[in-house]
């Protein structure tokens, strides 16, 4: 006798995500848990290379005054 498997998302996922899950027998419960924002910062010095954790640290450095700066640098992510 298998054991059923259940997923808890913290984020809501897309339908063929979802439908995946429903394929392999997997049930899910999702939810919207974590909310982010984007809050302003300020650069002290800007290094050849950004490295970002995250989409959103994506998107609040692409919403800086300096982003015309920023974007001529190499960018990292993992």
């Amino acid at each position: 006798m298998t054991k059923q498997i259940n997923i808890l998302s913290t984020k809501k996922l897309l339908a063929n995500q979802k439908q995946l899950l429903v394929e392999a027998g997997i049930s899910l419960i999702e939810e919207n848990f974590i909310e982010t924002k984007s809050k302003s910062f300020e650069l002290l010095k800007v290094n050849e290379n950004l490295i970002f954790s995250s989409q959103n640290a994506v998107k609040s450095v692409l919403n800086h005054p300096k982003q015309e700066e920023l974007k001529l640098k190499n960018g990292f992510c993992f």
